[in-house]
């Protein structure tokens, strides 16, 4: 990236706010942070007090979403800044663990893309957008197989999490940077036993196949985590395990290659904190992407 060039990125569909983190951790000046939840507001103006977060349900009006982002970023412009617009529309209707999935929930998860790629034309011929990307699930590749992509895994940049994104977009490309280490070794917890396992979907003592496959030994990345708590647990002789303890959110936010001051608010429950952490970009991907705008 130009030295002299000055980027302002807005993040759409926002959520917790792990792009937000890497747009900020590239020296990027977030001048705009947009979710309809009202956890994600809690969580952006506890974390990020200097970034504007605006509670909005992007789609519901769409002539005024885009009413309002032209408002923000006309005056960058002006300055002679690069405006990098990002986007994380909701993934639940793509993903492979959301098989039942009803035709409704789908045609909504498709509109929340659409209507990105939406916006993101406007600014283009608005001549308020020079790059832009828009991350989700593998699976919503298979809806828009024309839009140039990048597959990026996440412990190639740093995180400690074999978190497999698309990343569609223009104007970037994305450069693995160093192997992220093991999630052992950033927990840093001397009592784990040698064979303690990482369950990523929260299964306790049940050994089926289907939750076996979501154990990760130590010395290894962490797989995907997600909304659901994960378990840290021990194998048995008979096929069961034995469950040591769940994932912490501190611990939570370092697997995804968060800053250690990232918190969540007083009073929010481990619930919506769990879900808001475990849908998010991991930061590094995010840094990296804006680090490679060409």
């Amino acid at each position: 990236m130009p030295r002299h060039i000055r980027v302002v990125g807005l993040d759409l569909f926002c959520g917790c706010g792990g792009a937000t983190q890497g747009l900020l951790n590239a020296g990027v000046k977030v001048v705009g942070s947009f979710d309809g939840w009202e956890v994600a507001k809690a969580m952006h103006e506890h974390n990020f007090p200097d970034v504007p977060f605006e509670l909005r349900w992007l789609g519901k009006d769409p002539a005024d979403d885009l009413r309002r982002m032209v408002e923000i970023l006309a005056p960058y412009r002006a300055q002679g800044a690069h405006i990098h617009v990002h986007g994380s529309p909701p993934c639940q209707a793509f993903s492979t663990a959301s098989g039942n999935q009803s035709k409704t929930t789908l045609e909504e998860g498709l509109a929340n893309v659409n209507h990105y790629l939406w916006l993101v034309e406007e600014l283009k011929a608005l001549d308020l957008c020079d790059s832009w990307s828009m991350e989700n699930v593998i699976q919503v590749r298979a809806h828009f197989p024309h839009l140039p992509h990048q597959i990026l895994w996440s412990h190639e940049f740093g995180v400690p999490q074999k978190r497999k994104r698309w990343f569609a977009g223009e104007g970037w490309l994305a450069k693995p940077t160093f192997e992220g280490a093991a999630w052992d070794e950033v927990l840093n917890d001397h009592t784990l036993p040698l064979d303690a396992v990482l369950n990523t979907v929260g299964a306790g003592i049940s050994g089926s196949n289907r939750l076996r496959a979501s154990d990760t030994p130590r010395g290894n990345p962490s797989r995907t985590l997600t909304r659901q708590t994960a378990t840290i647990r021990t194998p048995n002789g008979d096929g069961t395990f034995t469950k040591i303890r769940n994932l912490t959110f501190k611990e939570q936010v370092m697997l995804h290659g968060f800053p250690a001051s990232f918190t969540k608010p007083a009073g929010m429950t481990q619930t919506n904190a769990g879900i808001a952490i475990g849908n998010v970009v991991s930061p590094p991907v995010m840094e990296a992407v804006v680090r490679g705008l060409l």
